[in-house]
């Protein structure tokens, strides 16, 4: 043992059981554990008058008790008992939709939406509070709004059932009330309703209702910040802060009637929450109510005093130590944390503040108690070790019988014992020495704790022989998992090793069924590096799939987050998709072990950072992450602007994923305009954008610069039965739904950058006109009427115009010179021969006939071969013709998809008069640039510059029939040739 200083203070250690591999499945009740606070300042305690008083006392009552254990024992035995909670709180993310449900304005929604929350506002009264016999209200102590639960219904039919299971399984045993006669009732007392700077300032419950003992508070799915709940009762206090997981999680906080608590502002949003009274109903039982721990604290006091003064009898110098088991069992990482729980909790953190008064120290450790002996084994006299609580215990009939089972055999002599104190930390979790501490029983209480206690773990060197060999290679993996599972959850002895080992060296990343069982193996016998060598072996820190998340929080909660974080850290690299990556580390994160949320905090923010910024292949699913990234920060926008979307931007080919976050953006709008950044700020001009509009631009351009990566979907088609028109009407819906969303946002300018990049798209313009632009303007005028544009407003009568007048020059073209199409007459004398096509051209008489019609045909004789032939051509002028005349009535139906003469008119402006002329033929319609008719900061060039028979002027787009400037000097317009038309788009 150490050597401690003269006069240095004793040292209490309230030691922790833990003699092998611990039990840690009561840990992942992390609500159970509380922070051990510090003394509360300026307690009276520290009077001059009451030091005295204490003096006083310890003077005067030097003769009563003469023993120190039993005193202490005896004082910590008392009101210390308390095996409960005075206050507790935990998320319920299991918990239903209530179905709330409110007379007068309907069915509420979660989470709460701020329409819903001025709604409840409107229709709440001002909650009041106790001041003596009177009830006032002042918002200076409460402001709060309530609504009476006569208004209340719930339309979910399990919600009142969730609620008694909640109060039986969980409020119940956590408060540490003991059985009941008949099942404790929750009643409904309020709907509470706090807004940004509500408050309660420090108070306690009052009784309601007859049998009131507790209060429930359900806190439901409503986004808020701040808010925090302090509680405190004698010398503990806590602090429950929910609001991190508010969004979309229920919420429980209970606590005794007596408990001072005290509700802080809420700094953002709103928290809506249901009041429950917990009343008891069992006769004949008496009420359950918090130990009165004031006389506790003052015996327990005046025997610390006693001790530090020398008072207590035959007290030697070695007696500086003693160690008080404790109820639970803590492994080495959460004793660090503090992580006590409920008897637990409520002795350490009265006793703190007292010894630290009296000089002493509190500390907590792992006491380990060993036992070695002879094992019974048929006479071959092998030692072993019973490890923990095990004390002299001999064989009986049916250890006999255990051992044909495979277990250890008994112990029949006991050859030595020894009790370590280990992994001793104070209250902060820092260690207090390097080595292991020797104890005494002397310094124990209680006395003999071990005394008909089954160990913990066994140890026997025994004999093996090679039978397990000849199994295993009989039986494989398969018979070593199967016997492994058998032997349930017992310490690991050397064949289960030998077994564990055969299926370790043969796993692979194509065996999922066995990296499961080795992981739950090596969870349930604590062995980390059998954990990590599974994992590896398996695949599993490659592919989240192989062993699963909830496998990874199972062995987070025995090995501890440290322990296992470089594998969980090389899993998220591999994990392509933010929503899952996202799902994991705010798994781990949650329900953490108390001393490792505040570590695992910081770790999930930097992950979540490192997952946004290797983020390569948005999908839909991740969406609603982003979303709450930048819901949940008033400088979401910036870091969205900033950082996330420069890099979003550069990703090709995720349209889909565009389209879906303006919808997210857009419904989330007036939640992201109530964060400062999101609104102008103040001082900007009218026609300044908000940042939001800024971003809601950046994204929609990004959409719209990627309007035509369509990827044609690899199908089996007929060998004539390939249809090339698909990846054009995908085109052709991308145009129209991001048309919708510019008119619906009135982000028109984004839309002029779509239609002059959809005008100057690649392709031959036949092509263009017959698989997009002709089925689109169909499609478009639709939309357009629906959202009542005007086909002539700005910029979708400047698209107009560019795509008629292009249309009218390069498909309908002039009119050939041949005016009319000569009437066809025969040719021939009717003959036989005339008739008969291979008589006719066997005939020379028909090369006479033909030389007589040059306006209709050539012809050319086959002069090899017998007979003869002839290769007959009709004449250029008349096919020219014919198929003006097909364009011609093509033509008409094109302008007709766009409207009526009137609508033409409107969009034609001064050149309709060219339009009607080229439909007529009487004057090719050519299309001109204007650089005076240009919209400023327009992409589209304005296509009403056609070559008209009078000289042109600029016309203004938003006025499509502007008139004739006066006093202009006109000049010649130039002419626009060739198949593309090079408009100058602007990048979006």
């Amino acid at each position: 043992m150490p050597t401690l200083p003269p006069n240095y203070p004793p040292v209490v250690y309230p030691a922790v059981v833990s003699p092998g591999p611990t039990h840690l499945d009561e840990l992942s009740e992390n609500n159970n554990k509380m922070e051990i606070d510090g003394p509360p300042e300026n307690r009276d305690c520290e009077d001059d008058h009451m030091e005295e008083e204490r003096e006083e006392d310890a003077s005067s009552e030097v003769s009563e008790g003469t023993n120190l254990k039993s005193d202490l024992e005896t004082a910590l035995q008392g009101d210390f008992d308390f095996k409960g909670n005075y206050a507790f709180a935990t998320p319920l993310p299991q918990a239903p939709n209530p179905g709330l449900h409110i007379k007068g304005l309907g069915l509420i929604g979660m989470p709460l939406s701020e329409r819903d929350a001025k709604l409840i506002i409107g229709c709440a009264a001002q909650a009041p509070f106790g001041h003596g016999e009177r009830t006032v209200v002042d918002t200076e102590v409460r402001d709060t709004f309530e609504i009476e639960p006569a208004r209340i219904s719930f339309q979910n039919p399990t919600w009142d059932f969730f609620v008694k299971d909640l109060v039986s399984r969980s409020v119940w045993p956590e408060l540490g009330v003991g059985p009941y006669t008949t099942a404790p009732r929750c009643s409904l007392y309020k709907l509470l309703l706090y807004q940004t700077s509500s408050h309660f300032l420090p108070h306690q419950d009052t009784e309601k209702e007859q049998g009131m003992f507790a209060t429930v508070i359900i806190v439901l799915p409503s986004l808020y910040t701040g808010g925090e709940v302090h509680v405190s009762h004698g010398n503990t206090s806590k602090i429950f802060d929910l609001a991190s997981s508010s969004a979309f999680t229920t919420s429980l906080l209970t606590w005794y009637t007596d408990v001072m608590h005290e509700v802080k502002p809420i700094t953002s949003g709103y928290r809506l929450a249901l009041s429950y009274n917990l009343i008891h109903t069992s006769p004949g039982i008496p009420r359950p109510t918090l130990p009165n721990m004031h006389s506790a604290l003052s015996h327990l006091r005046h025997i610390l005093h006693k001790w530090s003064k020398g008072a207590y009898d035959g007290l030697d110098e070695e007696t500086d130590i003693i160690a008080y088991l404790l109820e639970h069992e803590y492994s080495h990482v959460n004793l660090k944390m503090g992580a006590l729980k409920g008897k637990d909790a409520h002795l350490v953190a009265n006793l703190r503040g007292i010894a630290e008064e009296e000089g002493f120290m509190v500390c907590l450790a792992n006491l380990e108690y060993n036992i070695t002996g002879v094992a019974d084994d048929d006479g071959r006299g092998y030692y072993g070790g019973y490890g923990g609580r095990k004390r002299n215990r001999w064989c009986d009939d049916e250890d006999d019988e255990d051992e044909d089972d495979g277990e250890a055999p008994c112990m029949i002599e006991e050859t030595d014992t020894s009790m370590e104190v280990k992994n001793l930390v104070d209250l902060d979790g820092l260690s207090m020495m390097g080595g292991d501490l020797s104890l005494s029983q002397e310094n124990l209480i209680p006395e003999n704790p071990f005394e008909g206690v089954e160990p913990d773990d066994k140890e026997y060197e025994g004999y093996m022989g090679n039978e397990l060999d000849i199994m295993l290679n009989a039986g494989g993996v398969p018979y070593a998992l199967q016997k492994l599972k058998s032997a349930g959850p017992r310490s690991p002895t050397q064949e289960d090793r030998k077994m564990a080992n055969y299926v370790l060296a043969r796993i692979n990343p194509r065996d999922k069924a066995s990296a499961l069982a080795m992981v739950d193996l090596a969870v349930q016998w604590n062995d980390l590096a059998m954990w990590n060598q599974t994992v590896k072996a398996s695949g599993a820190d490659k592919n989240l799939d192989m062993i699963g998340k909830d496998k990874l929080i199972a062995a987070r909660d025995k090995f501890s987050f440290e322990n296992i974080r470089l594998t969980i850290e090389e899993i998220l690299k591999h994990i392509t998709g933010l929503k899952t990556r996202s799902n994991l580390i705010n798994s781990l994160s949650a329900h953490a072990p108390e001393g490792e949320r505040e570590v695992l905090r910081e770790w999930s923010i930097k992950q979540m950072a490192l997952a946004l910024s290797s983020l390569k292949n948005p999908n839909k699913e991740d969406i609603p992450v982003l979303m709450t990234i930048v819901r949940s920060s008033s400088k979401g926008l910036s870091f969205l602007s900033n950082k996330l979307l420069p890099q979003l931007i550069k990703i090709p080919s995720i349209y889909d994923f565009w389209i879906e976050f303006l919808l997210a953006l857009q419904q989330n709008k007036s939640v992201l305009l109530n964060n400062g950044e999101a609104s102008t700020s103040a001082g900007a001009s009218a026609e300044a954008q908000s940042p939001f509009d800024k971003v809601l631009q950046r994204c929609l351009n990004a959409a719209i610069c990627q309007w035509d990566s369509v990827a044609v979907q690899p199908r089996s088609y007929p060998y004539y039965g390939y249809n090339s028109s698909e990846p054009s009407s995908s085109k052709i819906s991308r145009i129209i739904q991001l048309t919708d969303f510019c008119i619906s946002t009135g982000h028109l300018k984004s839309c002029e950058s779509l239609l002059a990049l959809v005008i100057n798209s690649q392709g031959d313009l036949p092509t263009k006109f017959r698989a997009l632009y002709t089925p689109l303007i169909s499609e478009l005028r639709q939309v357009l009427t629906r959202k009542e544009v005007d086909m002539s407003f700005y910029p979708f009568g400047e698209f107009f115009r560019i795509i008629i007048g292009t249309y009218l020059q390069h498909i309908l073209g002039a009119k050939p010179r041949q005016t009319r199409v000569p009437a066809m007459r025969k040719i021939g004398c009717g003959c036989v021969d005339c008739r008969a096509i291979n008589t006719f051209f066997r005939r020379t008489h028909m090369e006479g006939y033909l030389r007589a019609a040059p306006d209709l045909v050539t012809y050319s004789a086959i002069r090899s071969g017998s007979p003869h032939g002839l290769v007959v051509t009709k004449s250029q002028d008349i096919v020219a013709a014919a198929r003006w005349l097909i364009r011609q009535g093509e033509a008409k139906m094109f302008l007709g998809k766009i409207g009526g003469d009137v609508v033409i008119g409107k969009i034609m402006g001064d050149r309709h008069a060219d339009v009607t002329k080229a439909l007529h033929g009487s004057q090719q319609f050519r299309l001109t640039v204007v650089d005076a008719a240009r919209q400023p900061g327009s992409a589209l060039l304005n296509p009403a510059a056609s070559a008209p028979s009078d000289p042109p002027v600029a016309v203004d787009l938003t006025a499509p029939n502007s008139s004739t400037v006066a006093g202009q000097k006109r000049k010649k317009t130039p002419e626009v040739d060739g198949d593309v038309i090079d408009l100058t788009v602007d990048s979006p």
